[in-house]
């Protein structure tokens, strides 16, 4: 049990992993130079095609407080992480849960107790300045909620699936809580109040703009630790899938901001159900 402001706090990590077991085992050293380490470490891997789960099975096999599963099929980012925090919550009683990409490194001895108190009494998720070899970024633009910016991005999507150029609205700042990054994010108790996990229709991207959603539609916020900084080697190396707009990735991202859209119109009674 870690002493944070002279409180007693119990906190997990979920690590997902899928194929890049050594970027996994880079990380969880890293972990270790925080001065208050968490009680669990789960380590999920999303079903690599590769020898990734028994690479780290055996590697963390006399590790009493880490713990390597497998999912299996690879559900992509938000279900990976569900599937490490539905085990983490059954098994152990955790006020937090630091939600961790496996490409990152822990380079603060004091990481976490900056995301914990920067978390305030109503913040329902926390992130952290990112740091790589070429920049720093601190998210804290806000998100553009507006009906009309939506259904401009899901027809400009659209159109980009039959190559046809159609630009959105300019975002409006005007409103919303600050950006969070999804190399890093820390799950607090009041979250697991409404929601069992990440909403789970994406399969990778918009998480983070979905989970601010979900933390306002029950009245929390998401917040930026900006002293909290992590480092993360891979950003700026966007894969050429991704910068070229392969058709497969048009369509994820014509489903990703229909997910958006969704999450924004539907009521929590109903999203609920999607988040676990």
């Amino acid at each position: 049990m870690a002493v944070i402001d002279n409180r007693e706090v119990g906190y997990g990590i979920v690590i997902l992993n899928y194929r890049a077991y050594w970027e996994t085992i880079q990380c969880i050293t890293s972990i270790a130079i925080m001065n208050n380490k968490p009680e669990q470490i789960i380590i999920v891997d999303n079903s690599s095609p590769n020898e990734s789960y028994k690479i780290l099975k055996e590697t963390y096999r006399t590790v009493e407080n880490i713990h390597v599963i497998k999912s299996k099929e690879n559900g992509g980012y938000a279900r990976g992480n569900n599937f490490g925090i539905e085990y983490i919550r059954r098994k152990y009683e955790l006020d937090y849960i630091l939600l961790l990409n496996s490409d990152v490194k822990i380079i603060q001895r004091d990481f976490i107790d900056k995301l914990i108190s920067a978390a305030g009494k109503n913040a329902g998720a926390v992130g952290s300045v990112m740091y790589n070899p070429s920049y720093v970024i601190t998210e804290n633009g806000f998100y553009d909620y507006s009906i009309t910016y939506m259904l401009k991005e899901i027809i400009s999507n659209i159109g980009a699936l039959a190559n046809i150029s159609i630009k959105a609205n300019e975002h409006d700042h005007s409103e919303g809580n600050k950006y969070i990054i999804g190399c890093a994010v820390l799950l607090t108790p009041i979250y697991f109040k409404y929601y069992r996990g990440l909403f789970n229709q994406t399969f990778m991207y918009r998480e983070e703009t979905i989970l601010d959603i979900l933390c306002r539609k029950v009245g929390l916020q998401t917040t930026v630790a900006e002293d909290a900084m992590i480092y993360h080697a891979e950003y700026k190396s966007s894969s050429i899938s991704d910068r070229l707009l392969s058709d497969k990735v048009k369509k994820r991202n014509l489903h990703n901001s229909l997910c958006v859209f969704y999450s924004r119109v539907l009521p929590y009674q109903i999203l609920k159900f999607f988040c676990g």
